[in-house]
């Protein structure tokens, strides 16, 4: 029996490993690394699920500093728009309130009966 029960332990023990290993290899985000992680947390007594649980963390948190990155520029970008589109705004409310105005056309028709 106490075999029987080794071999149930250990197949789930493999098959909570490959899920966690899969995971890990089609990884993009920071979610899908940190799941990888917990998966191999949960076995960290089996094979190398410590090194690789590390592993997946260092990589959650370099995604989680590049999103941040990308995230700061841009709102950098999104600032610099914004002073374009205002300076923009200011200097034709400046130089159309500088221009000098022209005066309507006047035009005087007299007809003669020569």
């Amino acid at each position: 029996l106490i075999s029987y029960l080794e071999q149930i332990d250990a197949r789930n023990l493999e098959h909570i490993y490959c899920e966690a290993t899969s995971v890990m290899t089609v990884a993009k985000g920071i979610d899908a690394y940190i799941t990888a992680a917990d998966l191999f947390k949960s076995i960290s007594h089996y094979k190398d699920s410590q090194k690789l649980e590390a592993h997946c963390r260092e990589k959650a948190t370099a995604a989680a500093r590049k999103a941040n990155r990308k995230k700061r520029i841009n709102s950098t970008l999104v600032l610099i728009v914004i002073i374009i589109c205002v300076f923009a705004v200011v200097s034709e409310l400046f130089f159309v309130s500088k221009k000098p105005k022209k005066e309507p056309l006047h035009f005087e028709f007299s007809i003669s009966d020569d």
